[in-house]
């Protein structure tokens, strides 16, 4: 755990020093970036180890205010965190060039990188919901610094609007869920053992989750943020945004399953069935869009929603006592979170260069790109997209 403390404490002095720069724009940058690419370094072994050997690790302190916390790597957590430590040092690197040329103070969005990275770091590593929670509003706040950084443009500020009330109405169900978990169990700690609730009792309380990390997740019918703010966003900001901050979602519901207890059948029922109507609905909606980055953004809809089938899938197969088909569900589910999180990020990346060297990101205006850019060709972004159009490219092959 000290490489992980060691990784956080980076960030912070990143971010702080970033902001204390802020009149020196390539060193504000510079600094922002080495801080992300340090703390990747740090702290990416400490993960594999974790996750390759199965083990936990766990810091732990009090304080009079909330009791008890505690920060725990477990496996899971160092899943998630894995692609967060090497999407977020590839996008600094590609953020400070592009910001370089920007217009606008580039300080706060500096900082504002590490402290997203660090709130992500925290989100993950949380032992307790009141750290969970905490990390998830810096997580917010600065992720909104980040989308809005050409605030003057109204559909910057009617995105960023967008984005800041949806993800806080789906905090304000977390915040309920949490609450009555508190009240059922008499801890928040999420891996402290607790009776089960009744039936009744954790549908709804599994409900609010839904809703609540459904919001940050981009799933049906709570999706609408997504296609308003990918456009808008610098594309480093829209690789994170899409890469890993939105998995935070799906986090966040696979703990709050564990926390829970065991769930009815329904419960996975309906997470099966907003999979299912989340990957259509991408799959449609992108075959109609001709701006680029947002045909990436319902891309991402759809992937959360097979990401859901999967869990809604292994939810049910637990319900069912079907251990082995809930293994196999659940872990389908991940292999997807790691797989959408990396090639997602290369292509929003790469629609980037492309629409700075084309000044425009207009599908029908794109052609003779791989002989303008062909290194950016050979970075195989056609290719990465022909294997991640999933159920898109079956549809097409229908239409056809």
């Amino acid at each position: 755990m000290t490489a992980m403390l060691a990784a956080m404490g980076i960030l912070a002095a990143a971010a702080g020093c970033s902001a204390l720069l802020a009149r020196r724009r390539s060193w504000s940058l510079t600094v922002s970036a080495a801080g992300c690419i340090a703390a990747a370094a740090v702290a990416m072994p400490a993960a594999l180890r974790v996750l390759l050997g199965g083990t936990m690790q766990t810091v732990s302190w009090t304080n009079p205010v909330t009791g008890s916390q505690a920060l725990v790597l477990d496996p899971l957590a160092a899943w998630f965190l894995i692609p967060v430590l090497f999407i977020s040092a590839a996008c600094s690197v590609y953020g400070r060039g592009y910001l370089l040329s920007a217009d606008g103070r580039v300080g706060t969005q500096a900082a504002a990188l590490d402290i997203l990275v660090l709130s992500l770091m925290t989100v993950f590593l949380a032992g307790d919901a009141l750290l969970f929670l905490a990390a998830w509003e810096v997580m917010t706040l600065s992720a909104f610094l980040l989308l809005t950084h050409e605030h003057a443009r109204m559909e910057v500020r009617r995105a960023g609007i967008l984005y800041i009330v949806l993800t806080h109405a789906g905090t304000s169900c977390l915040l309920a869920m949490f609450a009555g978990i508190a009240a059922g169990a008499a801890t928040l700690r999420f891996v402290a053992p607790h009776l089960p609730f009744a039936t009744g009792t954790a549908a709804g309380l599994f409900a609010l989750g839904a809703i609540g990390f459904g919001c940050k997740a981009g799933a049906w019918p709570l999706h609408v943020w997504l296609p308003a703010a990918h456009p808008v966003a610098p594309s480093h900001v829209s690789a994170l945004l899409s890469g890993v901050v939105i998995k935070t979602g799906i986090y966040g519901l696979l703990r709050a399953s564990l926390l829970i207890g065991p769930l009815p059948m329904a419960c996975g029922a309906a997470l099966l069935g907003i999979g299912i109507l989340s990957a259509l609905l991408g799959v449609l909606a992108a075959l109609a869009q001709h701006e680029l980055k947002t045909l990436l953004a319902w891309h991402s809809i759809e992937n959360i929603g097979i990401i859901l089938i999967g869990v809604g899938l292994g939810s049910m197969a637990l319900s069912a006592g079907r251990p082995a088909v809930a293994a196999i569900a659940f872990a389908g589910a991940l292999l997807h979170v790691v797989n959408h999180a990396l090639f997602k990020s290369l292509l929003f990346l790469s629609a980037g260069a492309v629409g700075k060297a084309c000044h425009t990101l207009q599908i029908d205006r794109l052609g003779g790109v791989a002989r303008a850019m062909p290194r950016t060709a050979l970075s195989r972004v056609s290719r990465l997209h022909g294997a991640a159009r999933g159920l898109r490219r079956h549809a097409g092959d229908r239409a056809r």
